[in-house]
């Protein structure tokens, strides 16, 4: 686990998670949410639920301290691990190109894609600068160029959500219980959700879940 200062609750929730009493640590991380980036807390909580078993929500924390920016090797190695565990066909696994650019692209932080626009803007007025770059059409371009990053992210990438199963449970051919059921949605599958219709979630990929699923067993990863 990961610490965040050397207060006395710090050291004593690395003795709680060494000894095994994970539900006890589990409480007090979350009554200290706050101490902690966003990021190291849902890697902490995620690598919590590794230990209890809780293998959709352990891929939600962990999937989530991705979207918050979170890279360390330690997260990468346990959402490994979680997905060996379940061993659920999903959008990372998906046949479709689309799919599996959807799930590599969101791993991505936003604060990358803002520092490659700011790199390249840096490189544009370099170029101008030195004349390589002279037209004013030239220079135009360059700019929208050096601006794609940003803009892709802003206005396509942010808008995709994707959501982690926390449980098994039923995906319903309507926003429904009186619907048929399609499937069953195992526990920690990921997948792109549309719109929301009251407390249910539309599945729009991958296209073999597609259908309506209980916002309540379903962890959001983004915004």
């Amino acid at each position: 686990m990961e610490s965040t200062n050397a207060n006395g609750w710090v050291d004593k929730l690395k003795t709680l998670y060494l000894e095994g009493r994970y539900d006890e640590a589990e409480q007090i991380l979350l009554s200290k949410r706050g101490s902690y980036p966003p990021g190291v807390f849902y890697f902490n909580i995620g690598t919590l639920k590794v230990k209890k078993g809780e293998f959709g929500k352990a891929r939600y924390g962990l999937e989530k301290a991705l979207t918050e920016g979170y890279m360390a090797p330690q997260v990468f190695h346990n959402l490994k691990l979680v997905k060996e565990k379940i061993k659920v066909s999903d959008i990372s696994e998906s046949g479709f190109w689309k799919d599996r650019a959807y799930d590599n692209l969101m791993k991505v932080s936003p604060d990358y894609y803002l520092g490659a626009t700011f790199f390249l803007l840096i490189l544009s007025v370099f170029l101008i600068r030195m004349g390589v770059v002279k037209s004013i059409k030239k220079i135009i371009l360059v700019i929208l160029i050096s601006l794609g990053p940003f803009l892709f992210n802003l206005t396509y990438l942010s808008k995709i959500k994707f959501g982690v199963a926390l449980e098994n449970t039923n995906i319903y051919e309507g926003p429904s219980k009186i619907f048929s059921k399609i499937l069953i949605l195992e526990e920690g599958s990921k997948f792109v959700v549309g719109p929301k219709n009251g407390n249910w979630y539309l599945i729009i990929s991958p296209s073999s879940m597609t259908g309506w699923v209980y916002k309540d067993k379903v962890g959001l990863l983004g915004s």
